[in-house]
């Protein structure tokens, strides 16, 4: 994964331009989605956040690219701004974003980056997204996804920053939850 956020920075304004031209709502769920992920990127490129405010103006981008970043599934966003607020020093909005995401992994949710889905799994999510309109809801809703923290990502807590310092780390949002 690139670690050069002017990069990212451009992808992102492209796919807004993208956005105001697009008239296809699969093209449009499509790049919100797509949004969404490298925001998550993003949030992570910045200068690590602070618990004083002391550079308010820092954490202010990180609450913008985090704001964004939970629009990508029903759980990778989420756990990343629960990581923000661990780092920071807020722990009681940290477990309850950890609490919420754990009310929304049920056993019918989709998961992102499965390869084999069978009968039962289409089912499922022909059930829960039979009313809703637009493709990125239905992505947002009823899919979780893996949260990614990039190498020396500042949202990664203290006790767990050797395991970022090389490398990229992917963790499944249940195994996430359960060790918080």
């Amino acid at each position: 994964m690139n670690t050069d956020i002017s990069g990212y920075y451009k992808i992102l304004t492209s796919i807004e331009c993208s956005l105001k031209s697009e008239k296809s709502s699969f093209i449009i769920g499509a790049c919100e989605y797509h949004y969404a992920k490298i925001s998550q990127y993003v949030a992570q490129l910045l200068s690590p956040p602070t618990a004083n405010g002391l550079t308010r103006n820092i954490n202010e981008h990180h609450h913008r690219h985090l704001q964004n970043g939970i629009n990508a599934d029903a759980a990778s966003g989420q756990l990343l701004y629960a990581s923000f607020y661990y780092v920071t020093g807020q722990y009681k909005l940290a477990l309850e974003l950890v609490d919420y995401v754990l009310s929304t992994c049920k056993p019918d949710i989709v998961e992102l980056g499965k390869t084999n889905f069978d009968e039962a799994d289409i089912n499922n999510y022909i059930k829960r997204v039979h009313n809703l309109v637009h493709f990125h809801t239905k992505i947002n809703k009823v899919t979780i996804g893996s949260v990614t923290y990039m190498r020396q990502s500042p949202l990664v807590p203290l006790e767990l920053q050797f395991l970022v310092k090389n490398r990229i780390m992917t963790i499944h949002p249940i195994v996430f939850v359960k060790v918080s």
